[in-house]
């Protein structure tokens, strides 16, 4: 399964790109993308991975049951997760985040907007 991980700079445009991606939530889904409203989404637009759940704390275990059900419920074939806070994030948290999206995404693209 697939990931695209959108990780935005403030005031780089990721509100309008979140709020578009959560807008056509529907449509998104239909053509095999999804933009998990298991893993949070604040102010209907950017994901809370970092901000609110800290993998750190429980190695992201209490996110990956809901996303996985999210995933198959949708029939998913790429999931496309957006958050802002990943870019100033502390390290640690960062390599925790990473070591969870790996378990679950065999290709992962990031983009980032600076």
């Amino acid at each position: 399964m697939k990931l695209i991980l959108h990780i935005g700079q403030q005031k780089t445009g990721s509100t309008s790109l979140q709020s578009f991606l959560f807008d056509n939530y529907k449509s998104l889904i239909d053509k095999g993308y999804l933009y998990p409203k298991s893993l949070g989404i604040e102010y209907k637009k950017q994901h809370l991975l970092f901000k609110e759940h800290k993998p750190s704390n429980n190695n992201g275990e209490s996110l990956k049951a809901p996303l996985l059900q999210e995933i198959k419920d949708k029939n998913a074939s790429t999931v496309i997760i957006s958050d802002e806070n990943l870019y100033s994030g502390i390290l640690v948290e960062k390599e925790k985040i990473s070591a969870f999206l790996t378990s679950i995404f065999d290709e992962i693209d990031i983009i980032i907007y600076l």
